[in-house]
């Protein structure tokens, strides 16, 4: 199973959630398992407000955009890579063949500006930022640990 812990949360407000227990995924293809910490605050899948467009792919994988979005926010892997984990996690959450390559099309053409090396380990995107991340609260000094390598059954 490529989902290693359960995905607990608690709605914030009508757009953000946040993470109330580490949230654990192993990718197959990559070797990586990836922990999401605790604390984190992810609106989920970000999805274009177009009638057809959010009636096939709004409010679907949740638990795999929170993956996708501590990618992006760590920017340790190159957004290539954190966008195909992406479509891995839809198909291991579930997900139908159509729903995740559209979602995986969506965050390959409209991603790049969220893919951010300047907020490294940041818990909160809603927080305005002075980049200072060693003092803020919200900001996870080992979070190039959160992506390690690692190879099942050994």
């Amino acid at each position: 199973m490529a989902w290693l812990t359960e995905f607990d949360i608690r709605q914030l407000d009508d757009t953000y959630f946040m993470l109330l227990q580490d949230l654990v995924y192993y990718s197959e293809k990559h070797q990586l398992k990836i922990t999401v910490p605790s604390g984190m605050v992810s609106d989920g899948p970000s999805v274009p407000r177009a009638p057809l467009l959010y009636w096939l792919f709004g409010h679907k994988g949740k638990r795999a955009a929170v993956i996708h979005d501590w990618l992006y926010r760590c920017a340790i892997l190159p957004r290539s890579v954190c966008d195909d984990i992406f479509k891995e996690a839809l198909k291991d959450s579930g997900k139908f063949v159509f729903t995740s390559y559209g979602m995986y099309l969506g965050v390959r053409v409209g991603g790049f500006p969220s893919y951010s090396p300047e907020k490294k380990g940041c818990l909160d995107p809603r927080r305005v930022c002075n980049k200072d991340c060693l003092s803020c609260y919200q900001f996870v000094g080992a979070y190039q640990l959160t992506v390690v390598p690692f190879r099942r059954g050994l």
